[in-house]
């Protein structure tokens, strides 16, 4: 029996069916997925003190709650200077706990057996940069091609590679969706655009009924499959700033593009590829992520 960690309900359908994990706030500052959780918690909880309740509306469990409760309270991404959704490292997971470990590394542990089971996970997020909307996986099966034709996207990114656990100095697991992947679920992240558009709620609200079974779910043609590619890294301290459209998620570049300046120092693109995840006009250390490209794999 999982044991529920504080601000997760489970709502069980009156029939057998599979494990659904609904997540919003991960990262405390991405308002858009606790807006979506609070109304779907209003439409299947009566009483928000009591934790596990019974539904008719869908077959199978569904996990809802929110990821990271301390750090929606304080309006931050992540607590204890960390990220929750990069917390998910097995080594980490694993190891003995002690008094010294981080407030989102204990989050992580709370919600690891809950992921663990779950054979459906969409984790709602936001992006700093505008973007339009789209879903990252670690990993992209037929089954998650299945579940990602019936959201509202065109892009979808993976990251085989490891490359956002990379970046914080881990190696594998990282990430909510990447422990669903592992354990032989269907894990997506669904960026719903950027965390000051809150325009997509009430979409958002409904495709997750689509994917619960409520209603008749959408079907969307013609999305392309990206993959991580590399990391943009900051070669000074300072504040960075984007050049015009460079702070626009998918942004093209090619090789050698002036992209942004921190202070007066020039930052060119790496490789050829698309924009995504930059951070802008935020103050930023040496060697620190400022942004990753992405190149494209497949059209589907």
């Amino acid at each position: 029996m999982i044991l529920l960690p504080n601000n997760i309900w489970k709502i069980t359908g009156q029939k057998s069916g599979p494990t659904f994990c609904i997540l919003g706030g991960t990262h405390g500052d991405e308002i858009v997925g606790v807006e979506v959780v609070d109304k779907l918690l209003d439409r299947f909880v009566l009483d928000r003190s009591e934790f596990e309740w019974e539904t008719d509306q869908f077959s199978g469990t569904l996990y809802l709650g929110f990821g990271n409760p301390v750090a929606i309270e304080q309006g931050v991404r992540g607590t204890g200077g960390a990220d929750l959704n990069r917390s998910f490292n097995f080594d980490d997971l694993l190891s003995e706990p002690s008094q010294s470990d981080r407030a989102d590394l204990i989050r992580a542990r709370e919600l690891y057996p809950i992921l663990k089971s779950t054979d459906i996970l969409v984790d709602i997020h936001n992006t700093h940069a505008d973007s339009e909307p789209f879903v990252c996986t670690g990993t992209f099966t037929k089954n998650h091609k299945e579940l990602v034709s019936h959201i509202p996207v065109h892009k979808i990114l993976t990251d085989p590679n490891f490359i956002l656990s990379q970046d914080v100095g881990k190696q594998g697991l990282g990430t909510t969706d990447s422990v669903v992947n592992a354990h032989g679920g269907i894990g997506i992240a669904y960026e719903t655009g950027s965390k000051t558009d809150r325009s997509h709620v009430d979409q958002v609200i409904q495709t997750l009924l689509g994917v619960l079974g409520i209603t008749k779910p959408q079907t969307c043609l013609d999305q392309a499959i990206y993959s991580l590619d590399a990391i943009i890294k900051a070669p000074v301290e300072g504040t960075i700033e984007y050049i015009e459209n460079f702070y626009q998620g998918w942004y093209q570049v090619k090789e050698g593009d002036k992209m942004a300046y921190i202070n007066q120092t020039p930052i060119c693109a790496p490789i050829s590829g698309v924009l995504l995840f930059q951070k802008h006009k935020e103050k930023v250390f040496e060697g620190d992520s400022i942004g990753y490209i992405a190149k494209i794999d497949d059209i589907i």
